[in-house]
């Protein structure tokens, strides 16, 4: 996959290194991936809005991710990603 290989191309010398492995490969296997689709609807949505939001969160993992943020105190919602990404 493209991101991940890039990931992995322009993060070798990064202080975040150790990260970099478990998230590249989690790239790799998102095979639930939402396609182009879902972000040009959003787009749509957007321009031709009269009033627009400042922000669209798509796919539908992206919306729960978010709530799970605003919902979950900062140490639990990053030991929860560091969970995922084991």
């Amino acid at each position: 996959m493209i991101a991940a290989d890039n990931l992995r191309k322009t993060s070798s010398d990064s202080v975040y290194q150790h990260v970099i492995g478990p998230m590249a490969r989690a790239l790799e296997d998102y095979d639930k991936a939402a396609g182009p689709g879902v972000v040009v609807k959003a787009v749509s949505r957007a321009v031709n809005s009269s009033r627009p939001r400042r922000r669209y969160a798509v796919p539908l993992d992206a919306k729960a991710l978010i709530f799970l943020h605003w919902l979950l105190p900062d140490s639990l919602f990053e030991r929860l990603l560091k969970a995922a990404l084991r």
